[in-house]
């Protein structure tokens, strides 16, 4: 888990979520699929989370900070993983009162 909390972190989820887009959409591996109720949906881009298959990552945004999480583990599916990384995230904002 990785926590970002420079200035402009709304600003730089949705550019990074606008580049994961731009060069892997037609890539349904690669490409990002926003989640709801993880961080702060009224985020740029339509949604405060994402996930990425083939990184097991999932990039969440809420109260001025990103947070980054990698699922690793060969005896999960990608549900899991993702599963995993949600409760995660969910639990990362809770503690730090967002």
């Amino acid at each position: 888990m990785i926590l970002d909390s420079a200035p402009r972190a709304q600003l730089r989820y949705y550019n990074q979520l606008a580049e994961q887009l731009q060069f892997y959409n037609s890539d349904p591996r690669r490409r990002p699929y926003q989640l709801k109720r993880v961080g702060d949906d009224a985020a740029y881009g339509g949604a405060g989370a994402w996930w990425t298959r083939t990184k097991a990552q999932l990039v969440a945004y809420a109260d001025k900070r990103i947070v980054r999480i990698r699922v690793v583990g060969s005896d999960l599916d990608d549900a899991a993983k993702r599963r995993a990384a949600v409760r995660l995230g969910r639990l990362v904002f809770r503690r730090l009162g967002s």
